[in-house]
């Protein structure tokens, strides 16, 4: 098998994208209140979509709920962990460690695993639908979905109305 530049510059690209994921979700993350509506509008747009796309596999509500459910329990532990603090006139926030490492590596471990998917499935594209039949129908992927797309959704809600508490009280902390 030899190494070309068409299979060399896509994981040269999700390799950068994924190197600015961990980026971004370590740490302190400027707060934004304009990507955090984003966030939550595409989440949760994509989420509807994934459940009215998975009507037709009924069994797949219950991993649904499964994963809507993890994501509410992350987002409790989150709210009590969320700190803010004030760097050069710019609020910053984040979360505990821990959160942030298990969200990082769910992202992580799904994405490699639809990807090789892809390459399993179909090898040679030249039938996509047969992946894109797969991906409403793969109840680890709906759960983990789930997972993430509520504990951003709700976690981006809960940093954008402390925020706002805070800047009409003057606090941070």
């Amino acid at each position: 098998m030899h190494i070309t530049l068409q299979s060399i510059c896509p994981v040269l690209m999700i390799a950068f994208f994924l190197y600015k994921k961990v980026k971004r979700s370590v740490g302190f993350q400027p707060l934004k209140p304009r990507w955090l509506y984003t966030r939550m509008i595409l989440f949760s747009l994509l989420a509807a979509a994934l459940a009215f796309f998975s009507i037709t596999h009924p069994a797949l509500y219950g991993h649904l709920i499964f994963g809507t459910f993890c994501g509410w329990l992350l987002v409790l532990f989150a709210k009590r962990n969320l700190s803010f603090e004030e760097r050069r006139g710019k609020m910053y926030f984040r979360t505990h460690l821990w959160i942030e490492l298990i969200l990082l590596t769910l992202f992580i471990s799904r994405f490699v695993y639809r990807v090789i998917e892809i390459y399993r499935v179909t090898a040679d594209f030249t039938h996509p639908e047969a992946y894109s039949q797969t991906v409403g129908a793969d109840p680890l992927t709906i759960s983990v979905f789930y997972f993430i797309a509520v504990y951003y959704s709700g976690f981006s809600f809960y940093v954008l109305k402390t925020s706002r508490d805070q800047t009409n009280n003057g606090q941070y902390g």
